[in-house]
């Protein structure tokens, strides 16, 4: 925030960013949320039950063809 005399007030939000960008968490990973319609998800759900693997993990592949 600009104060007035010139001055650049930080806020808590941006101190926070600036603190994980020097020091990034390294349990966290980036995060892509979608939504689709419950059919899409439950035919998703049942194909990655089929193969054995997460719903998470045949999103993934599939994204990446």
């Amino acid at each position: 925030m600009l104060l007035a005399d010139g001055h650049i007030r930080r806020s808590r939000t941006l101190d926070v960013t600036i603190q994980r960008e020097r020091f990034p968490l390294k349990s966290e990973e980036p995060k892509f949320q979608v939504r689709v319609p419950p059919e899409l998800h439950r035919r998703l759900a049942l194909e990655a039950a089929e193969s054995g693997v997460s719903l998470n993990r045949l999103a993934s592949a599939k994204l990446s063809q």
